[in-house]
């Protein structure tokens, strides 16, 4: 055998290359005041999908998603909060964008409904120009999945109706009048039908707001009225009582008032001037007491213990008895007119033991301003 015999070669084997290992590569953006889009990325390169999630976890865990994608949106909602469905009755926190004659525009964050108001705010010309910037309550009148209608003043006459009837008293102010006017009375069964203006709504639109309010026959005067008629389209000053649904409607107030209760208020303040002037004496009683007043008859009484006639005197709101014999009673009759003065008052005394004379037990009480009772009952002598 030749040692320069030619082997057999044996074929080529192909050799297998590893594969290569393919970087993954994943846009990130770049956080600047620059960035619009999602296209305005850098792009950093990660061996292993698992690192490029730590990373990026790590790097935005606490940076909300738009502000990550530069996206710039307006969410009807709170991040924060899930957006509700809204329905008749509830109470939302809202703010007015912009009002025109098409109708306002409401910046809410708690639901995708469309908010409108259920009326036309823009004939109310301070409103309009003195936008309010701040959150309004409104409550919802009514309410579908698309669309939600709310009233903005309801909230306003609800808060100011309940601290009136959880204190009716807080309208007897000596410093500030609380009364409200009525305007445009119509008689009615049982009294008459008005509109009375809401101070609070009235000083924050810039004009009268009203709403329907109701006085009874037998609140419009102090004691005895016979015509009713001559009320007909006058404006009032009255004292709310309280507050009844509206006949015929959803979520409308119908006040009932008094002019009554307001003419005994200041009846009381008056005679309260003229029991102090009593009490001290001197030149300001004795003028008091010499001044003479028209009065109307609205009363007799004959009795064992008085005998006389009850007289109102409407220049001070306040009624009074003049003494009369048993056997003169038959010259007077209710609307009779008379003229009377005052000559004195029914009182209490008591012993002061620091001064060591007899005081006047004042019978009327103010507290912070407000006149909680008044008990003063003037004596009146008939001049004519």
């Amino acid at each position: 055998m030749e040692n320069n015999k030619k082997r057999k070669q044996k074929p080529e084997q192909l050799v297998e290359e590893k594969p290569r290992k393919e970087r993954v590569m994943f846009s990130a953006p770049l956080l600047h005041q620059n960035l619009t889009s999602t296209m305005a990325f850098d792009w950093p390169e990660f061996m292993k999908e698992s690192q490029r999630i730590k990373a990026y976890s790590k790097r935005f865990a606490n940076t909300d998603i738009n502000e990550i994608f530069g996206v710039k949106t307006k969410l009807t909602c709170n991040s924060n909060e899930t957006p509700i469905e809204l329905n008749a009755g509830d109470i939302i926190n809202l703010k007015i964008r912009s009002i025109t004659k098409d109708g306002v525009t409401f910046e809410t964050r708690n639901t995708k409904q469309v908010v409108l108001s259920n009326i036309n705010l823009y004939k109310y010309e301070k409103f309009r120009k003195f936008l309010p910037s701040y959150e309004l309550k409104a409550e919802v009148i009514k309410a579908n999945r698309e669309i939600v209608y709310v009233d903005i003043f309801k909230p306003m006459i609800d808060e100011w109706l309940k601290d009136i009837l959880k204190d009716p008293d807080i309208q007897r102010n000596v410093r500030n009048d609380k009364s409200i006017k009525v305007k445009n009375l119509h008689l009615t069964h049982g009294g008459f039908i008005g509109q009375a203006v809401v101070p609070s709504i009235s000083e924050f639109v810039g004009q009268d707001y009203m709403i329907e309010a109701f006085v009874p026959g037998s609140q419009i005067v102090l004691n005895i009225e016979e015509n009713f008629e001559k009320w007909e389209g006058k404006t009032i000053d009255v004292f709310v009582s309280n507050y009844i649904d509206k006949p015929g409607t959803k979520n409308q107030k119908s006040l009932i008032c008094s002019r009554k209760d307001l003419l005994r208020f200041i009846g009381d303040q008056n005679i309260i001037k003229i029991f102090d002037n009593y009490c001290r004496g001197g030149e300001e009683w004795s003028n008091a007491s010499t001044k003479q007043y028209e009065g109307v008859v609205t009363g007799i009484i004959n009795s064992s213990k008085k005998c006389g006639v009850f007289v109102e005197l409407p220049e001070l709101n306040i009624t009074g008895m003049a003494e009369v014999k048993p056997d003169e009673l038959v010259n007077y009759k209710p609307q009779d007119k008379i003229i009377v003065s005052i000559k004195d008052f029914e009182e209490n005394l008591y012993f002061d033991q620091t001064s060591q004379q007899m005081k006047h037990d004042l019978p009327y009480v103010i507290e912070n301003d407000i006149l909680k009772s008044c008990d003063i009952k003037p004596i009146l002598k008939m001049v004519r």
